[in-house]
């Protein structure tokens, strides 16, 4: 993601000196963004244990050791949600990562606990591939807010341009009226060609249109 798209240990409420580890930053109401809370946990001691147990074949110490890795992940969703998910600050939900996909394959194991977390913590558990699958889902959020933008300031110059066809379309027309003239026949002084202005004018537009096109490619971009 873009630098500008997230910040590392955001204080997501001011004043609350509680803060994640990393926060993504989407558009909120204005220049307030929206945060969504995203924190690591890694209870490496209990999933040592749980490997341990599993490499010898106990299948008790591996139900003792997946309950307790299901206790501290019961107790981060909880501390994250009370400190971390407050509207209108962030959103609804917040991220809990798993750096590792064995830990997160025990955790979505667990009976129930996946639809718990989200229930009752309102949080969503993820795992490397999960995350990244997350991200990417972002940053086509991303570029398609940034396309919707961009394109209500092309649609502002193509109507611009239409504006001033119109004009010029308007101003030649008033080029064709006759000219007075003296007795000789010759343009009484003073007399300006309409149709010149319209040439003059057609040039500036043209000149403007060429401009707003070059803006709005490099908006694009």
């Amino acid at each position: 993601m873009a630098p500008d798209q997230y910040e590392r240990n955001v204080e997501i409420v001011p004043g609350s000196n509680q803060r994640v580890e990393y926060a993504i930053r989407l558009p909120g109401d204005g220049e307030v963004p929206v945060w969504l809370p995203l924190d690591a946990k890694f209870p490496m001691e209990d999933y040592d244990r749980l490997l341990d147990a599993s490499q010898r074949g106990d299948v008790d110490a591996v139900e003792i050791a997946a309950r307790a890795i299901e206790a501290v992940i019961r107790g981060s969703a909880r501390a994250i949600c009370e400190k971390h998910i407050h509207s209108p600050h962030s959103t609804d939900f917040a991220v809990l990562f798993l750096p590792t996909e064995g830990l997160f394959a025990e955790v979505v194991r667990r009976p129930g606990l996946i639809d718990a977390l989200q229930r009752e913590w309102h949080i969503m558990v993820a795992g490397p591939t999960t995350l990244l699958s997350l991200l990417v889902s972002l940053r086509v959020g991303f570029r398609s807010l940034a396309i919707q933008k961009h394109s209500n300031e092309v649609w502002k110059v193509l109507a611009a341009v239409k504006t001033e066809f119109w004009e010029i379309r308007r101003h030649p027309r008033q080029g064709q009226q006759k000219a007075p003239r003296d007795a000789e026949g010759h343009r009484c002084g003073g007399w300006a060609s309409a149709s010149g202005n319209g040439s003059q004018i057609a040039g500036r537009r043209g000149t403007a249109g060429r401009r707003g096109g070059r803006c709005a490619r490099t908006r694009w971009a």
